[in-house]
């Protein structure tokens, strides 16, 4: 459901499909859900295959997934915030 309603407010556009905006998207979409820390936020996303399909993080991506991508997602925030 929240994947949806970012596609609806633009967010999925804006973002992009890298990688780190892959990661920026799953990371907002675990502050709204979960309202928890960064990393159970990937222990979530990792536990939660919908959220990973939705978001089209394709298998080596996923594999990517760990602490390291978090900051990666973060990086990439910070420089498209003005987008």
């Amino acid at each position: 459901m929240i994947v949806f309603l970012m596609n609806m407010l633009g967010m999925l556009r804006v973002f992009g499909k890298t990688f780190e905006a892959k990661i920026a998207l799953m990371l907002i979409a675990a502050r709204i859900i979960l309202q928890s820390s960064r990393l159970q936020a990937l222990a979530w996303a990792k536990d939660e295959d919908k959220i990973l399909d939705l978001l089209e993080l394709n298998e080596k991506e996923q594999e990517k997934l760990d602490k390291k991508t978090i900051y990666m997602g973060l990086d990439y925030m910070r420089e498209h915030q003005r987008a």
